[in-house]
């Protein structure tokens, strides 16, 4: 592996709340606690089915959008050595940012998605950003506080957690992280993406 793939291998970015673990449609209260000048202005999120994975095969295609990465796209030449996104969310009813779920080996670019009709009074289409296999997308089932992170160990030196943009992650963080949130008992998801993500590192030749 090069050294850009090697600090370009992760990225850790923010989304707006949902009281419905972004399978459905946002409430009132989730939308005025977004600190984003669109959604404010316009009553709408098009995170609001990030992780809406009911019914679709493990191999089908899934759209997201992230807004940090949506309005500052990476680089040409970054774009592609991105093996995983994970994402955390500020939890506006107590204050405490967590870590919710990642989208593994995705494709990072900008379209567009219809959505159902039952939320088509909300939204009639998503502009999404990301799109990861329905096997490499996954929702923790209990979120975990950023505070319980070793930030050393998590970001690359001498960086602080990004509230505007979002943080490139080294190989290193990322199995850190990996490491770190391993669920407790049998998780099989959890567990094969883990594993495809190690048998990559070992097919490009990572040394640490």
């Amino acid at each position: 592996m090069t050294d850009l793939e090697k600090t370009h291998f992760g990225i850790l970015t923010s989304i707006d709340w949902n009281s419905n673990k972004w399978d459905g449609l946002p409430t009132t209260q989730d939308i005025q606690n977004v600190d984003m000048d669109y959604v404010l202005e316009n009553k709408v999120t098009h995170t609001f089915l990030n992780f809406a994975l009911e019914g679709k095969a493990n191999e089908e295609l899934h759209s997201a959008d992230c807004p940090i990465i949506h309005n500052n796209m990476p680089a040409d030449q970054h774009k592609d050595l991105v093996k995983i996104i994970f994402i955390k969310s500020k939890d506006y009813t107590d204050g405490i940012t967590n870590l919710v779920g990642f989208y593994a080996f995705p494709e990072i670019k900008e379209h567009k998605i219809p959505v159902e009709s039952k939320y088509a009074h909300f939204l009639s289409e998503l502009s999404c950003c990301i799109k990861a296999e329905v096997r490499n997308t996954h929702l923790f089932e209990t979120f975990i506080s950023l505070e319980s992170f070793d930030k050393a160990k998590v970001l690359p030196p001498n960086t602080d957690y990004s509230r505007r943009g979002y943080n490139y992650l080294t190989v290193e963080n990322v199995l850190h992280l990996l490491d770190a949130i391993s669920p407790s008992g049998v998780n099989t998801k959890y567990s094969n993406v883990k594993m495809r993500i190690l048998s990559y590192l070992n097919k490009n030749n990572y040394n640490a």
